[in-house]
């Protein structure tokens, strides 16, 4: 239809609007004319959520801690609860659900053990919470420490990194905040994506900083006494999680277990290696000797946690606790589907 300029009015657009209408209108075939020929209905419908796990039985590990009685606690920021273990590996219970109330988590980062309480940094959820450890009974939520990355625990203090804003808060232990430190005390060189923190029996503070490849240590004031870097052919070396005792500091990055021996006096500059592994999150010392870390290693679709026997050395074989593969059923977002006879795949 051509409609000349001189002659155009809305009256007349919105009869010829009409006029089409009518005319694609004629056009369809009558009913019951024309019909697919196939038959559709619904089968079925699969949830991109695995069921609740057993205790051991991890999805997506991040921090972890052991308690002085060799009791492991691990952050599964997967299935958004807490896994406890014992002394060897074995599972134990599980805390917590996902969710916002007391006492759920929304993907848990990192959990701090101290005097039978459990800290746990409740990322998702924006918060910190404290719980009995021994029962896993709610005791407290600290709100507007930011978004928490790592956590750790002091006689006196407890420090929470914020990783996306590149901030490590110090609060008192019941969680009012005290001062909020975006670099150390000089300010010569600001945080860029503190996450695992660790303290150390002098009461210095370790910081993993993703961002830059090092590690940041500080004593209780918050000027700055170190910085442990390693970098080797080019490589860089992004810590995950730090932990530390009086002779050295065990750093965890995705890639790569390392050891910092006397990293105040010699400055990070004797460091030493440990396992070369894939998706490093989070590192505890014990129990006894030993140290243990988290890994989830999407590669490989395997998730757990390894014991070191004697850290001193780190050349004892390691020994996977628990390393059970991803739940079967497990999407994270799943984006394409197809279809074969019998059979459906997903990506």
């Amino acid at each position: 239809m051509h409609i000349e300029p001189s002659s155009f009015s809305p009256r007349r657009a919105i009869l010829a609007i009409l006029v089409v209408a009518g005319a694609l209108a004629s056009a369809r075939p009558a009913a019951g004319q024309g019909a697919p020929p196939e038959a559709y209905r619904l089968v079925d419908t699969r949830s991109a959520a695995p069921q609740p796990r057993a205790a051991g039985e991890l999805t997506a590990p991040a921090g972890i801690d052991v308690a002085a009685d060799g009791t492991h606690y691990v952050a599964d920021r997967g299935a958004s609860t807490v896994h406890v273990l014992s002394p060897a590996g074995a599972g134990l219970r599980v805390i917590g659900q996902p969710g916002d109330g007391f006492g759920a988590f929304d993907s848990p980062s990192d959990v701090d053990i101290d005097a039978g309480r459990l800290f746990v940094a409740d990322t998702g959820n924006r918060r910190v919470q404290v719980l009995d450890a021994a029962t896993g009974d709610f005791v407290a939520a600290w709100t507007g420490l930011g978004t928490p990355s790592g956590i750790a625990v002091a006689p006196d203090r407890v420090y929470v990194s914020d990783a996306a804003r590149g901030v490590v808060t110090v609060a008192d232990r019941g969680g009012a905040r005290l001062a909020e430190w975006r670099a150390d005390a000089s300010g010569e060189e600001p945080f860029q994506r503190p996450a695992g923190l660790s303290v150390d029996p002098d009461g210095n503070l370790y910081v993993a900083d993703h961002g830059y490849c090092y590690v940041h240590v500080l004593c209780p004031e918050g000027h700055v006494l170190a910085r442990l870097d390693r970098r080797v052919s080019g490589i860089d070396y992004r810590p995950a999680d730090v932990a530390s005792d009086a002779s050295a500091a065990y750093t965890l990055a995705p890639r790569q277990l390392a050891a910092f021996d006397d990293p105040v006096t010699r400055a990070g500059r004797n460091w030493r290696f440990g396992a070369y592994l894939f998706g490093g999150a989070g590192i505890a010392l014990g129990p006894g000797a030993g140290l243990t870390y988290a890994v989830h290693d999407t590669r490989l679709r395997q998730s757990g946690v390894v014991h070191v026997a004697d850290r001193a050395t780190l050349t004892a074989a390691a020994e996977a606790w628990v390393g059970l593969p991803v739940a079967e059923g497990a999407l994270d977002g799943p984006r394409r589907v197809a279809a074969a006879t019998g059979s459906a795949y997903l990506l």
